[in-house]
C-alpha cells in the first residue's frame, strides 16, 4: 500500500506520525513538508533520518513560514 504524510515542518512528521509510519513499515511512504527548501538544515536532517536510514523518500515545498497566517 502507499501512503503520504503532509506535515507543515520537517520535525513535525517524527513528532505527530513517526509512531504511526512505524507500525506500518510494510506500507511505501513518502513525506511531504510544506515550508523550508530542500537544502534547509532542517530538511537535509529529516532526509537522512528518513531517507538515509529507513528508505523513505522525503520532498520540501518550499513554502515560505512567515507566522503571518497566525497574526491574521
Amino acid at each position: 500500500m502507499k501512503a503520504t504524510c503532509v506535515v507543515a515542518h520537517p520535525d513535525d512528521c517524527v513528532i505527530f506520525a513517526r509512531p504511526f509510519i512505524d507500525q506500518h513499515t510494510d506500507w511505501s511512504w513518502y513525506i511531504f513538508y510544506l515550508t523550508y527548501e530542500m537544502y534547509h538544515a532542517r530538511v537535509v536532517e529529516m532526509k537522512n533520518y528518513w531517507y538515509g536510514k529507513r528508505n523513505i523518500p522525503i520532498t520540501s515545498l518550499g513554502y515560505i513560514d512567515t507566522h503571518l497566517d497566525m497574526e491574521n
